[in-house]
């Protein structure tokens, strides 16, 4: 189990994509910590217990990395952001707002 330090305006869908690169593992996320539920408003610098090691989408955590993109649903620009191609090798995928992979 590791830590994650929250960023400015960030909320819990943002954490969980920018640690898993999707959605699929928000309970677990919520149950790793117990004094948060969905509508927890998560103030900068809160520290979460977060196990990502090896779970989630590699190809969006890794472009993440690469690309030092922080997920934060309050930027305007998230959405537009996080709509890009990932090269992979399977070819092009786009990736949405939910960082869900959608075949092109």
């Amino acid at each position: 189990m590791s830590k994650y330090r929250t960023l400015e305006g960030q909320n819990i869908f943002d954490v969980v994509l920018q640690n898993f690169g999707s959605l699929d593992n928000l309970a677990e996320v919520l149950v790793d910590n117990p004094l948060l539920n969905l509508d927890t408003n998560l103030f900068s610098g809160q520290i979460l217990e977060i196990n990502s090691i090896n779970k989630g989408n590699l190809d969006i955590k890794n472009h993440y990395i690469r690309q030092d993109f922080k997920t934060n649903n309050q930027d305007e620009n998230f959405l537009i952001n996080l709509q890009t191609y990932l090269k992979s090798s399977n070819g092009n995928l786009l990736i949405d707002s939910f960082g869900n992979k959608l075949k092109i």
